[in-house]
């Protein structure tokens, strides 16, 4: 893994490939971490490992739950709260708090990611980008909401084409729909085990945005490139890109 004051070795990306989630709506925090923040800022204290648990098990129930298709990002959030405080056996009540104080944070964080891919794009070099997502079918609907579907030119998400990373063919078939080559893209995302190993594997370079200390772990070896920030992760992508 190439660190700060290493220098990488030269190569072209054309293409980069971002994951959604802890990604572009926070700088490496997974949506597990944001909620609890989300929770405590509405004054609903709960014990980590219980929330992660009540965390996972929600994600499954919205990916079968047929009205998540057109939900907004606040709508997906204030329900997938409500859905945990009942598992936890708290005041549903408090969702709606919940849920608002995360979607606030997310979208405004997605504006500001839709900006930095704008301003990745204005140069003379034109990358292509792409969202892989583990995530429900609104996730278009997402995008579009905050602009950010304005600055990609594919978006591939789980439930959509029934595929799910770690899975490489979620990988191959992003870069297909790009016409890219996995040689000259990259992969950024918060995931060592979802993102960085299947990614590596596929011969793209890896990007790691590594900003929570809590959830997930993995392999570090697939990592090329370990940054704190969307911004610092775009400029390895960069002609001439390399760590600052």
């Amino acid at each position: 893994m190439k660190g700060d004051g290493e220098a990488a070795p030269a190569r072209v990306v054309n293409t980069v490939l971002l994951d959604f989630g802890g990604t572009l709506d926070s700088d490496g925090v997974h949506w597990s971490t944001q909620l609890a923040a989300a929770f405590a800022s509405s004054g609903v204290l709960v014990e980590r490992s219980a929330l992660d648990r009540a965390f996972l098990a929600v994600d499954h129930e919205l990916e079968r739950w047929p009205p998540i298709a057109t939900c907004s990002l606040e709508e997906h959030a204030v329900e997938q709260a409500r859905r945990m405080l009942v598992r936890l056996d708290l005041d549903e009540e408090r969702a709606p708090a919940v849920g608002r104080g995360f979607a606030r944070r997310a979208e405004a964080q997605l504006r500001r990611s839709a900006e930095l891919l704008s301003a990745a794009r204005s140069g003379g070099d034109r990358p292509r980008f792409g969202v892989v997502s583990n995530f429900t079918t609104n996730l278009e609907r997402i995008l579009h909401d905050v602009g950010l579907d304005r600055q990609l030119d594919v978006v591939v998400c789980s439930e959509a084409v029934g595929l799910r990373k770690p899975d490489a063919a979620i990988f191959r078939l992003a870069l297909d729909r790009l016409g890219a080559r996995a040689d000259e893209a990259a992969m950024i995302g918060d995931s060592l085990r979802a993102d960085m190993a299947p990614a590596r594997a596929l011969g793209l370079m890896t990007i790691w945005l590594h900003g929570d200390e809590v959830f997930g772990g993995g392999d570090l070896s697939v990592v090329d490139h370990e940054v704190r920030t969307l911004a610092d992760a775009l400029a390895l992508c960069a002609p001439g890109g390399g760590p600052r």
